[in-house]
C-alpha cells in the first residue's frame, strides 16, 4: 500500500467503519456486495447528535441484485436493516433516519480506542527520557529515497520573504516525509531525505570584491561592503569577471583561495541563522557534500557532451575591443585569450525552447544553477524536489528535461530507474505589489529587508509585550522561572529572556509563512500576525497544559496507582510521581475511568480531532502543501483552550482528573509530534 494511502486509512474510525461492515455484509446475504463497498458507504453524520456513523442506503442500492433487496425502495432498506441489526455489545443504538441508517456506537469504547491509538502514535515525551540507542544500529548508508532542492541566495542576509517560505516548506516537507518513511517503512532498510545544497556561486564576484574593500576584514563590515558593491553599477563588470573565473575550468590560486575563505565564512552565516537561531537542523545534518563550483561546472559539461553530442552547443560570448564585455580576462596566462562560452540546448522539439545554461558572458544561468542541484547528488534516489516561486516554472521545466536526458544516457547503460522529478511551485506577490504593501505599512519597524532583521525586529517586540505584563502574576511566574533556569544553566536572566523572545519570534515567522496555501502569494514582512492564529498562541496551549504538568508533579495526585506493585516501577518515569501513559498500567487505570468524560462533548470532538493526525499528514504529503496540518494544529489549540476552563485537573478527585490527564497529556504528545513537523521548539512556560 502507498505510504500515504496507509496515513490516511490507519485510523480508529477506519476500524470502527470495517467492523460494522463486516456486521452488514452478511446481513444483506448478497455475494455481489463487499465490505469495501459497505465502508465506503459509511458516512459521518453532519450532526453528531445522530450518531458516530450513517449507512447512505442509496450509495449500495446499485450494488444489491437479490430479493427482497432489490424491490425495497431505499428507504424500505433502511427500515429492514434496523430490524434486522444483531445485538452487539459496542453499538448502543441504531435508527433509520429516511436513506439513512445511523449508527451510535459506545462512547466509552470508542474514546479508548480512539486515545489507546494516539497514545502508541507518537515516541514518549520529553519528560521521560528515551534510552541512546546504540551506535551500531544506526544504518551509516541509508537509502536515499528524496531530494529536496532550492534556489535561494548565498548570504541569509538577502532573504526575501519568498525565500523564507521556500526554505521553510522545504524543511517541513522534508520533515513530514521522514515522519511518513518511520510510520508506514515496514523495512528494516533506513530511509531518509537529503537536502541538496550548491556552493557560493552568484554572489562570489560581489563577496569578492568586498573582501578586497575590507582588506580581509570578515563579519558585519563584510555585510556592509558586500551590500554596497551590489547596489553599485560600476562594479558590475568587475564583479563578473570574478565570477567567471570561479567558473573556469582551472581558476588561479588566488581564486581558489578567496572561495575557500568565502565559502567557509558563508556556511558559518548559514549555520548561525538558518540552524542555530531558526532551529533548521537539516541544513546542516542532511545536506548534500558538494564540490566546488569549477570542477562542478566541468562535470555537467561532460555530462552535456555525453548526453547530448551535437545538441549540446558551445558558442563564443560576446567581445568588445578584444576583451569580454570591456572587462580584461586576467585568470591564467595561458587562458589570458581564451573567450566566453554560452552554452545552447535547443528543446523546441519539447515545446521548452532554446534552453541557455551560460550566457554571452560565461556565466551560469538560472537554467544552469537549477540543472546542477539535480545532477549534483552522486547517490540515486527515488524522487527529487524542487521548492521555488511559480515565476521559476520554465527554467525548472528546461533544466528537467535536459536532466532527463542525461539520466537516459546513463540508464541506457546501468539499466536504473530514472528519479520521480517534482516542481513545487508557490505563489509570490508582484514586485510592484510587494513595493507598496511595504511602503503603506503602519508600523515601519515591521518592514525588515531580511530573514536576520526580521528576527531581531520580531524579538524586540516579544520583548517589550514582555515588559508591559510587569507587575502582573504571569510576568512574575515567568520571571521565576527564568531565575531558576540561570542557577542551572549558568546563563543570565537577560539572556534567557532574549532566548524566550526569539523562540516566539522564530514561531510568530514559521507559522506567518506555513499558514498560508501555496497558492495564495506570501506579502511582504509587514503582514506578520503576533496575535490570533499565530505561533504564539499554539505554544500558549502548549505551555498551559504543561502548568498542569508541573502542578501534578508538585501535589502528586495519582502516587497509589503503584504503591502495590513495584515492579511495575521498571517501566515508569521515576523522576515523576504522576502518571506518564508509556507506561500500561497507568494508560489502562486512566481509560478505565473514562466513562467519566461520556457527557462532554468537547472531550469526544477533542480525541475525534486527535485521531486524525496521521491521515492530516498523509493529506500534506498527497498534496506537499503544510497548510491543512498548520490549521489542524490551530484547530487542536482552540478546542483545548476551550476545554481547558471546562474540564478542570487541578483541585478535583483523583477518578475525575486522571482521565481528564490523558486527554490533555495526548494533545500535548500530540502538539509536541506537531510542532516537530513545522519545525517550532515546545515553550513549556
Amino acid at each position: 500500500m502507498d505510504p500515504v494511502e496507509n496515513l490516511q486509512t490507519e485510523t480508529p474510525k477506519h476500524e470502527w467503519r470495517r467492523r460494522l461492515a463486516i456486521v452488514l455484509v452478511p446481513l444483506f446475504g448478497d455475494e455481489a456486495l463487499t465490505t469495501r463497498d459497505i465502508m465506503a458507504a459509511l458516512e459521518q453524520p453532519r450532526n453528531p447528535s445522530r450518531g458516530h456513523f450513517a449507512l447512505a442506503t442509496h450509495r449500495v442500492y446499485t450494488k444489491l441484485s437479490i430479493l427482497p433487496w432489490t424491490e425495497l425502495p431505499v428507504n424500505a432498506i433502511a427500515d429492514r436493516v434496523v430490524e434486522q441489526w444483531p445485538s452487539t455489545e459496542w453499538v448502543d443504538e441504531v435508527v433509520a433516519d429516511g436513506p439513512f441508517v445511523n449508527f451510535k456506537l459506545d462512547k466509552t469504547r470508542v474514546m479508548s480506542g480512539m486515545l489507546r491509538a494516539v497514545v502508541k502514535m507518537f515516541p514518549l515525551p520529553v519528560t521521560v527520557a528515551p534510552q541512546p540507542a546504540p551506535p551500531s544500529s544506526k544504518d551509516p548508508n541509508p537509502e536515499i529515497n528524496c531530494y529536496y532542492s532550492i534556489d535561494l541566495p548565498d548570504l541569509p542576509q538577502l532573504y526575501e520573504p519568498h525565500h523564507t517560505r521556500a526554505l521553510l516548506l522545504a524543511a517541513t516537507l522534508q520533515r513530514c516525509r521522514d515522519a511518513t518513511n518511520s510510520i508506514c517503512n515496514a523495512d528494516p532498510v533506513v530511509s531518509e531525505t537529503r537536502h541538496v545544497v550548491l556552493p557560493l556561486m552568484t554572489s562570489f564576484g560581489d563577496l569578492a570584491l568586498a573582501l578586497r574593500k575590507t582588506d580581509g576584514v570578515m563579519g558585519q563590515p563584510l555585510v556592509e561592503a558586500f551590500l554596497e558593491i551590489r547596489d553599485d553599477p560600476e562594479q558590475v563588470l568587475a564583479s563578473r569577471q570574478l565570477r567567471h573565473q570561479l567558473e573556469s575550468k582551472d581558476p588561479s590560486a588566488e581564486i581558489r583561495q578567496m572561495y575557500a575563505r568565502l565559502q567557509t565564512w558563508v556556511t558559518a552565516e548559514q549555520e548561525r541563522v538558518i540552524v542555530r537561531r531558526f532551529g533548521l537542523l537539516e541544513w546542516r545534518d542532511k545536506r548534500v557534500v558538494m564540490d566546488a563550483p569549477w570542477a562542478l561546472v566541468s562535470r555537467l559539461q561532460d555530462m552535456l557532451t555525453e548526453a547530448l553530442g551535437d545538441r549540446f552547443v558551445r558558442s563564443r560570448g560576446k567581445q568588445v575591443n578584444g576583451m569580454a564585455n570591456g572587462v580584461k580576462m586576467s585568470r591564467n596566462d595561458d587562458d589570458a585569450g581564451e573567450e566566453n562560452e554560452a552554452w545552447h540546448v535547443d528543446l523546441s522539439a519539447h515545446g521548452l525552447g532554446v534552453a541557455v545554461l551560460k550566457d554571452d558572458d560565461g556565466l551560469l544561468t538560472t537554467t544552469g544553477m537549477l540543472l546542477l542541484h539535480l545532477v549534483l547528488p552522486q547517490r540515486a534516489a527515488q524522487e527529487h524536489q524542487f521548492i521555488g516561486a511559480q515565476s521559476a516554472k520554465r527554467p525548472v521545466q528546461q533544466a528537467n528535461c535536459l536532466f532527463r536526458q542525461i539520466m537516459s544516457s546513463k540508464d541506457a547503460k546501468k539499466g536504473a530507474s530514472m528519479p520521480e522529478f517534482t516542481f513545487v511551485e508557490f505563489m509570490v506577490a508582484p514586485i510592484t505589489k510587494r513595493k507598496e504593501l511595504d511602503a503603506s505599512a503602519r508600523d515601519v519597524s515591521m518592514f525588515v529587508p531580511c530573514l536576520p532583521a526580521q528576527m531581531d525586529a520580531l524579538r524586540e517586540q516579544m520583548q517589550e509585550i514582555m515588559r508591559d505584563n510587569q507587575g502582573t502574576v504571569k510576568y512574575a511566574s515567568l520571571t521565576t522561572h527564568f531565575e531558576q533556569e540561570s542557577k542551572v544553566l549558568g546563563v543570565s536572566t537577560v539572556q534567557l529572556a532574549q532566548q524566550h523572545a526569539d523562540r516566539l519570534a522564530r514561531a510568530t515567522i514559521l507559522i506567518h509563512h506555513l499558514i498560508q496555501r501555496r497558492c495564495k502569494p506570501v506579502h511582504g514582512h509587514c503582514n506578520v500576525q503576533i496575535s490570533g492564529n499565530s505561533g504564539v498562541f499554539l505554544l500558549y496551549v502548549h505551555a498551559r497544559i504543561c502548568g498542569i504538568q508541573r502542578y501534578l508533579a508538585k501535589h502528586a495526585p495519582f502516587n497509589d496507582i503503584h504503591e502495590h506493585n513495584d515492579s511495575d516501577q521498571e517501566n515508569h518515569n521515576e523522576n515523576s510521581p504522576f502518571p506518564q501513559f508509556d507506561c500500561q498500567k497507568c494508560l489502562d487505570a486512566a481509560l478505565a475511568k473514562l466513562d467519566r468524560l461520556e457527557t462532554s462533548q468537547e472531550a469526544f470532538d477533542l480525541i475525534d480531532l486527535l485521531q486524525q493526525c496521521h491521515a492530516i499528514l498523509g493529506q500534506v504529503m498527497a498534496t506537499r502543501d503544510p497548510h491543512p496540518f498548520v490549521s489542524y494544529l490551530f484547530k487542536i489549540a482552540r478546542l483545548t483552550n476551550q476545554t481547558l476552563y471546562n474540564l478542570r485537573v487541578k483541585s478535583i478527585p483523583t477518578d475525575l482528573a486522571l482521565p481528564r490527564w490523558l486527554l490533555f497529556w495526548s494533545v500535548k504528545l500530540v502538539l509536541e509530534h506537531g510542532f516537530h513537523l513545522v519545525c517550532i521548539e515546545p515553550e513549556k512556560k
